[in-house]
């Protein structure tokens, strides 16, 4: 129901007639399909898989696979356990920088990182044009995986939406107030980047040099720290 939001079925427009599935044949409630699913071992482990890519950015290896996915099962399918898992395995701890952020993680870092107060209207044009646009996935798989996040037009993106989403901070945005001697180290803690690489260092200590005024050299390398692999990446 788009005016309620509310989710329903309509049973006059389902099929009435018996099928099968799973070698199974009747007439099944959305319920029971659900449940036959779930049942299969197999569920398990898929979604141990799908959950530890997305969490980890690599596949697991196959014994942990069947590890993660037996946990899961005994778990009787409760997410919370199996995430405790992933992030507690010496993988995740190993996975720094190893998948693209998606867009609407970039989104919500930058909107801490510059203060902006609150997620206006104005806003959501930068995730629809990084193509992650909340609750409008391109099919029912959802959004890809991969290094198509980290694509040069994804890039261009991105550099415009930042100077946009500045504007929406104002002049006296919190950038502007660092050391102007040394303003590096403050650029880095308000961007998140606590392990910063040495191409980030460099390219921010090249930029710190420009030809600006101390507040547009504050901003440029705020601009560039949010687009820095070491954002970009998570």
């Amino acid at each position: 129901d788009w005016d309620t939001g509310e989710t329903g079925r309509d049973p006059g427009s389902a099929y009435p007639g018996a099928v099968r599935f799973l070698g199974k044949q009747g007439r099944f409630t959305p319920e029971e399909i659900v449940d036959a699913l779930c049942d299969l071992d197999a569920c398990a482990t898929f979604v141990a898989g799908r959950l530890f890519r997305f969490l980890v950015g690599t596949p697991p290896e196959p014994a942990h696979l069947e590890e993660l996915g037996a946990l899961f099962r005994a778990a009787g399918l409760e997410i919370a356990p199996l995430v405790g898992a992933i992030v507690r395995s010496p993988a995740f701890d190993a996975s720094i920088h190893a998948r693209p952020r998606y867009p609407i993680e970039w989104f919500v870092h930058v909107l801490n990182a510059l203060e902006v107060p609150e997620v206006i209207e104005d806003h959501l044009w930068v995730l629809e044009r990084l193509d992650q646009l909340p609750l409008l996935p391109p099919n029912v798989a959802g959004w890809p995986e991969g290094d198509r996040w980290v694509s040069p037009s994804q890039a261009l993106a991105r550099g415009s939406a930042l100077f946009e989403i500045a504007d929406t901070v104002g002049e006296d945005g919190p950038w502007f107030g660092f050391d102007e001697d040394d303003p590096i180290p403050e650029v880095l803690a308000r961007c998140g980047i606590h392990d910063p690489s040495d191409a980030t260092l460099a390219a921010l200590d090249e930029a710190y040099w420009a030809p600006f005024e101390a507040e547009e050299v504050n901003a440029l390398l705020v601009y560039l720290a949010l687009n820095a692999p070491d954002v970009v990446l998570a």
